[in-house]
């Protein structure tokens, strides 16, 4: 154990209860529901210069279902907010869907933008932003997920 009592972790009679921990992810909850609702309505579509005119249209396609699933995360990430805030439980396993959404969707996005830097025959620098977001995207599922897991169906905290 450290010598610091402010690193230690609490005794299990001071932690807070389930319904403390569930609402304090509801901020947090909501902001990325407002990123990806903004993402979702501003993506500007683009295609590779290179790109012949159906090759085209598939990235623009492409681009439409990622405009489409930050809007439906978002959604989820607004409900889940709700929640959230109410100290639901449900708030914290929406809040792991909506996340593991995210990490997915960056994962594609990662994986489109190589393709089209690839395409291009450089570097796109927001494929190292997909690929930050995309650990963050996974620590907060796997942090939702473990809130969840460690409530009861009454909001307290379970006992391992």
């Amino acid at each position: 154990m450290s010598s610091r009592p402010d690193l230690e972790s609490p005794e299990r009679g001071e932690q807070r209860d389930g319904e403390g921990a569930i609402r304090s992810t509801a901020f947090g909850t909501l902001l990325a529901g407002a990123v990806c609702l903004y993402f979702g309505f501003v993506w500007a579509a683009d295609a590779p210069l290179s790109a012949s005119p159906e090759a085209e249209q598939m990235w623009y396609l492409v681009d439409r279902v990622f405009r489409w699933w930050f809007r439906v995360v978002g959604v989820g990430f607004l409900a889940a907010a709700g929640l959230s805030a109410l100290g639901k439980r449900t708030g914290a396993l929406l809040s792991t869907a909506a996340e593991a959404g995210f990490s997915l969707l960056m994962f594609a996005l990662l994986v489109d933008g190589v393709a089209e830097s690839v395409a291009m025959g450089g570097f796109d620098a927001t494929v190292i932003l997909f690929a930050i977001l995309l650990l963050v995207g996974l620590s907060a599922t796997r942090h939702s997920w473990r809130i969840f897991k460690a409530t009861g169906t009454g909001g307290e905290v379970r006992a391992d």
